[in-house]
């Protein structure tokens, strides 16, 4: 389905810019945002490609996830990375 594969997508982007900010900020920082983050995200998104590879799977369960569960997961991602982004550069300008 092209909604599902754009979803997985921004996901895999937005988890690929979080690893990047992560990484420039030390391997702490990598394998905290590896453990508390990614790890999860890649969990959910092997369950949801399970449940959309089954022939019964529910349209609508599935559409719903595609419509807001992809998209808030490729926030939530951006939206940490840009903190670490922001502390980096605030922990930058006081050292």
């Amino acid at each position: 389905r092209p909604e599902a594969r754009e979803g997985g997508r921004r996901v895999a982007e937005a988890a690929d810019r979080l690893a990047a900010a992560g990484e420039a900020t030390g391997p702490e920082t990598a394998q905290w945002v590896a453990e508390r983050y990614l790890r999860p995200t890649l969990q959910v998104l092997e369950r949801y490609a399970r449940v959309a590879a089954e022939p019964k799977a529910s349209g609508p369960a599935l559409r719903e996830i595609e419509a807001e569960g992809l998209p808030a997961v490729a926030a939530k991602l951006d939206q940490l990375r840009a903190e670490i982004e922001r502390d980096t550069k605030i922990a930058s300008v006081a050292s």
